[in-house]
C-alpha cells in the first residue's frame, strides 16, 4: 500500500507532466 503522502506526490509528477501537454493541445487548437 502507498502512504497518502506519496500517493500524493506521484499525482503531482503525473499533472507536472501533463499540464503543459494540455495548454500545447489548447494553443494548437
Amino acid at each position: 500500500h502507498f502512504c497518502p503522502d506519496h500517493l500524493t506526490d506521484e499525482l503531482k509528477k503525473i499533472l507536472v507532466q501533463t499540464l503543459p501537454v494540455r495548454k500545447a493541445n489548447k494553443i494548437d487548437s
